[in-house]
């Protein structure tokens, strides 16, 4: 049997254990969010169509750019439901590491979406001012005959304001609670509809009152507050989705857990960098550790499955867990110099220790190497082919074993101990 004692990289997850729980778990509120959802596409619908209505009929920019707006609504509440739900699906075998990803995409292409609006709002708006101050007399663009807007408008934009805000309150209360991006995403859209519908009311009731400009310039602010709201809520998702770091108090909070849980196990020599990324409504880590060089496999890895699944138990949302094993700190980021296989070294050993001792030495067993930055460590029994000989002479040759293991280049050090059960 040949042991090591080489500490080598072990990548320990809990795809198994989080990714089939989490939906299980969260599954009857993504139900009730899915038709909540479906409700706010339903009134998106109805504003749609009523400002567009309007907006033709009442050559109103302000209310042409809410029609605009609240059909980027539409689309973006169709985004974030399908995103949401996806992004909790089981892993499958076509996307075995889950479909999280799904929830910062759909981020960006509702910020997409509500940029893309907010220019179409600005040049539709641009175009009537300019209209406006070439002739002042002109009602093309302007209020109808008669100087003044259907007051219904007014109504139209109060309905607005009050729904975008309600739907507002509503998906960040929510997406808060169960860490959607998506969802806060969208949120901060209802907000920004909600703020957007306000300004676009004080345009409207402008032109009501037969001030025209009111019209569209209350349009180019609805427009700037559009962009803006797109900027705010896209470049976080964008982040996301190139695995920027996680925000700092989420690092912060995976560091002091990590930090409480290692001095449980002595054999945890310490903590080197700690990595965390946010994949949709989870997180993923990866972290170095540091243990005693001179256990065995099996025992190193099972100090990372305890630390695993302690950190599952701590950290809420926890979907990933990469641990770097090691024994001595070094740069994840830069790979290890390239040295013979293992197995070509440990022949080594057998062959060198073996040279000149093969009238006292029956065999050489039991290797366990240790990689430390001074060199290689190496650990051997021997086994003696007399069953008589004294302590003495077999720590002579002991002895000898040793300085010729110690003799092949790059080993630091040996420790040769004596078996005397030729059975093992």
């Amino acid at each position: 049997m040949v042991r090591s004692g080489m500490v080598t990289r072990t990548t320990i997850t809990t795809v198994q254990n989080s990714l089939t729980m989490v939906p299980k778990k969260w599954g009857k509120a993504a139900e009730d969010i899915g038709q909540r959802i479906g409700g706010f596409l339903a009134v998106n619908i109805g504003l749609t169509v009523s400002k567009g209505v309007g907006g033709v009929l009442w050559h109103s920019a302000s209310l042409l750019a809410e029609a605009v707006h609240s059909l980027s609504d539409f689309m973006s509440d169709f985004v974030t439901l399908y995103a949401y739900r996806k992004a909790r699906a089981k892993p499958d075998a076509k996307f075995p590491f889950g479909y999280a990803k799904l929830e910062p995409l759909g981020g960006v292409i509702v910020s997409g979406l509500l940029i893309a609006a907010g220019a179409g709002i600005a040049v539709h708006s641009c175009e009537l001012l300019l209209t406006l101050l070439h002739d002042s007399t002109s009602n093309h663009h302007g209020a109808p005959e008669n100087g003044a807007m259907n007051p219904l408008a007014l109504y139209i934009m109060l309905a607005s304001v009050v729904s975008k805000e309600a739907m507002f309150q509503w998906t960040m209360r929510v997406g808060r609670k169960v860490k959607s991006d998506v969802l806060i995403a969208n949120a901060w859209h209802h907000r920004a509809d909600a703020a957007s519908s306000l300004v676009a009311l004080v345009g409207v009731a402008g032109a009501v009152y037969g001030i025209k400009w009111f019209d569209p310039v209350g349009g180019l602010l609805v427009s700037g507050m559009v962009i803006k709201a797109g900027l705010e809520s896209g470049i976080p998702a964008l982040k996301e989705l190139i695995d920027a770091a996680a925000p700092p108090e989420t690092v912060d909070r995976v560091t002091e857990v990590v930090q409480r849980l290692h001095p449980r196990d002595h054999n945890i020599r310490g903590i080197g960098p700690i990595r965390v990324r946010k994949s949709g409504p989870f997180l993923n880590v990866d972290m170095q550790v540091l243990v005693n060089p001179h256990i065995s496999i099996s025992h190193a890895h099972q100090i990372s499955e305890n630390l695993k699944h302690d950190m599952v138990k701590e950290i809420q949302g926890l979907q990933e867990v990469s641990i770097h094993l090691d024994s001595e700190m070094h740069d994840l980021t830069e790979p290890s110099p390239s040295i013979a296989p293992t197995s070509v070294i440990e022949a080594d050993v057998v062959r060198e220790g073996m040279k000149g001792m093969e009238e006292h030495v029956q065999r050489i067993s039991h290797i366990a190497l240790h990689f430390l930055k001074g060199g290689i460590t190496v650990h051997a029994d021997i086994l003696p082919r007399r069953d008589d000989m004294t302590i003495s002479e077999a720590r002579e040759i002991a002895l000898q074993v040793q300085k010729r293991i110690e003799g092949i280049e790059g080993v630091k050090c040996a420790d040769v101990h004596l078996e005397i059960n030729s059975n093992h």
